[in-house]
């Protein structure tokens, strides 16, 4: 299936046509959320690889975040509040809310840091600054044992930082393979 094709939008008469069901079994899917469509107007419309995903018997699970997530690989810079300590890491995810970082050493959850976290974006090197906390951590060491994984929160943040956090997340998204 080429990319034009799972971007293929469905009314509710292809959509049914399509998956040979009847309009009041499809609507009771939609309904159940088992199918992922959108009202507009007074119809409902549908992506082709929205249906595929059904058919192949795929559940829908709903993301819990509050903020769509966004891989990155971006190096981190930290400094922890409570004893002015700093060290680097790195950043694997991020998003409005927060970050997924790798760093050397193990801490509790509630610890709060200032974070800089450096990138290009529009061919301009920019960054953001905030004061994160960690809201959660895993609890075995990961990359070769000597790193772990942790989520930070934003607790405080420039609006400026938070547009170009968003900026960098399109420019990230658009550059992914489509799924």
């Amino acid at each position: 299936m080429t990319q034009s094709e799972s971007h293929t939008v469905f009314t509710t008469r292809e959509a049914c046509h399509y998956l040979r069901i009847s309009r009041p079994t499809y609507l009771k899917y939609v309904y159940e959320g088992k199918i992922r469509a959108k009202k507009v107007g007074k119809g409902w419309k549908v992506l082709k690889s929205e249906l595929d995903r059904f058919l192949r018997g795929e559940r829908f699970i709903p993301e819990r975040r509050r903020y769509s997530r966004f891989p990155v690989d971006l190096p981190i810079d930290y400094t922890l509040m409570e004893n002015g300590r700093t060290d680097v890491g790195g950043v694997a995810n991020a998003s409005e809310g927060g970050l997924m970082v790798f760093l050397n050493e193990r801490m509790d959850v509630g610890t709060k840091m200032n974070v800089f976290v450096p990138f290009i974006l529009d061919s301009e090197a920019i960054g953001l600054k905030a004061t994160c906390k960690v809201v959660w951590r895993d609890v075995g060491v990961v990359a070769g044992g000597s790193r772990y994984k942790y989520g930070l929160q934003f607790v405080d943040i420039r609006g400026e930082d938070v547009l170009n956090l968003r900026r960098l997340g399109g420019q990230v998204l658009s550059k992914l393979p489509p799924s």
